[in-house]
């Protein structure tokens, strides 16, 4: 649930030159319920929207008063009483909440916030806002965040699809391991699922789990980077980015087990005139059109002279837009890297101790 409804808008409208007038002498909206007491009942609803449909709901809520906007990715997580708090939470204060309660939450459309919306800048000064925003997030840790939304194919508050992907890649060279999503962030029905800022996150839990799949599996699954995003009208097939051994995207391998990763992206039901496009450490190392209905790519990650190396892939369409973005493979050169580790990320077959 994103914030809650406290405003109605009233529209009149006229036609044909006519004039319509209205007057109210006493207008307000109460509050029946508020903070989680509308969560729970929110989750009542989704579960029984859901069985109609045989799909499982899970109603968590977004964070949206303390610093800026977080995702929390945990339905048992109750929600924070703005009210109680004068709508101004530190927050420090919000993430141990998030994280004594066993959630995990993302940094939201990260160009989007409040000191930056409705404003207008130039290339140079969107460059130093990338820059500013990359210093402050990576010296907090990004607040200890898991997740960061970049999958703005359309670009955000001004911002480009590519801008909000070199912040992401910024903040992995310096050591954040933060798995990427996009989603349309819509608060209507009628909008945001066909075109624009339309992705939608395909979260890769163990194929052997029997159905309903938990909770549980797939927030861990989030956590580790398991996941790609991309545009549901386009993407109809099977896509993968693992190592050629196993291993699946979101992987950290360690320089002191490995010096280099042969990695297998593999999509299904492509288009001709598509556009594959490889990025490594930032850097676009390598694109190549797409001919057929099905499209693979194999390349090698090698440890290089950064502390943090890796590679991810995406998909560009016919008309240039981002219709995919898997989450990087990634190789610590562990003599340079000075971070934390993220061990539950280092597959449980290799040889590090």
């Amino acid at each position: 649930c994103d914030n809650a409804f406290e405003t109605i808008s009233i529209i009149l409208q006229a036609k044909n030159g006519a004039i319509v007038t209205a007057s109210f002498r006493d207008f307000q909206i109460f509050t029946e319920r508020e903070a989680e007491e509308v969560h729970q009942q929110l989750k009542t609803v989704a579960a029984q929207v859901g069985a109609q449909y045989g799909i499982t709901p899970f109603v968590s809520w977004e964070l949206s008063y303390a610093g800026e906007h977080k995702n929390c990715f945990n339905t048992n997580v109750p929600t924070l009483n703005y009210k109680d708090h004068d709508y101004q939470i530190p927050v420090w204060d919000a993430v141990r909440h998030i994280r004594k309660n066993g959630g995990i939450f993302s940094i939201n459309h990260p160009f989007a916030i409040r000191p930056l919306k409705r404003k207008r800048f130039t290339p140079l000064e969107r460059m130093q806002i990338l820059a500013k925003m990359q210093a402050e997030l990576t010296a907090n840790k990004a607040y200890g965040a898991n997740l960061i939304e970049v999958g703005f194919p359309d670009g955000r508050n001004g911002f480009s699809a590519e801008e909000y992907l070199l912040l992401w890649d910024l903040l992995t060279v310096s050591g954040l391991f933060l798995s990427g999503y996009g989603c349309s962030d819509s608060h209507r029905d009628n909008d945001g699922w066909f075109d624009g800022n339309n992705f939608a996150t395909y979260i890769g839990v163990p194929a052997e789990l029997s159905h309903p799949i938990t909770e549980e599996a797939f927030t861990q699954a989030m956590k580790l980077g398991r996941m790609y995003t991309g545009d549901p009208v386009k993407l109809q097939g099977a896509v993968d980015f693992a190592t050629t051994d196993g291993h699946p995207m979101g992987s950290v391998f360690l320089s002191s087990d490995t010096e280099s990763k042969t990695i297998l992206f593999r999509a299904e039901k492509t288009h001709p005139g598509w556009q594959f496009r490889l990025i490594e450490n930032g850097l676009c190392i390598h694109t190549e059109q797409v001919n057929s209905d099905t499209f693979s790519y194999h390349s090698v990650l090698k440890l290089g002279n950064l502390s943090v190396n890796f590679q991810r892939a995406e998909l560009w369409d016919e008309n240039g837009r981002c219709i995919l973005l898997t989450n990087p493979i990634y190789l610590i050169h562990a003599e340079l890297f000075a971070g934390d580790i993220p061990y539950d990320r280092i597959p449980k077959d290799e040889s590090h101790s």
